[in-house]
């Protein structure tokens, strides 16, 4: 099962939460602008880049599988072309060495402003009133409110 958080794009409250079961495809829309990093019988993992646009934007796979192609899916009486990605239901991650080594290579200071930039909040604080303080080691751990698009 997957659980989804609904929420209004002019308030920015959560509306609700939907559960879905686990779907054998998975249609990812590519909006204008974006050019697919993947091709078609690719294996890919969960969290891999398979849109990128021009302002460097990406689009992330939410789950790991087998690229089919692109179809275009009629959503809210628009037809929207997505990416099909086969799911193999394993939820394989790519573990990248560089993934440590980058974030070794900022600085608290500036890990903790692009947490605020961001707007991410721990008990109505932002992150980085919370944090400021004097700490050699910070753990991080994530979970994606808006699965599948990030900046």
């Amino acid at each position: 099962m997957q659980e989804v958080t609904e929420k209004d794009i002019s308030t920015g409250k959560q509306e609700g939460v939907k559960t879905f079961l686990n779907p054998r495809y998975v249609f990812i829309p590519i909006k204008n602008g974006f050019k697919l990093r993947v091709r078609d019988n690719e294996y890919i993992y969960k969290n891999d880049i398979v849109g990128v646009n021009r302002s460097g934007k990406m689009i992330h796979s939410s789950i790991s599988g087998r690229v089919l192609g692109v179809k275009t899916i009629d959503r809210a009486k628009l037809n929207v072309p997505s990416l099909v990605i086969e799911n193999d239901f394993k939820e394989n991650i790519r573990v990248r060495k560089s993934s440590r080594k980058f974030l070794s290579g900022i600085s608290k200071n500036e890990f903790l402003n692009s947490l605020d930039d961001a707007g991410l909040t721990y008990k109505g604080k932002y992150v980085k009133e919370k944090f400021f303080m004097d700490r050699d080691i910070l753990v991080v751990n994530g979970i994606d409110l808006e699965p599948g698009f990030h900046n």
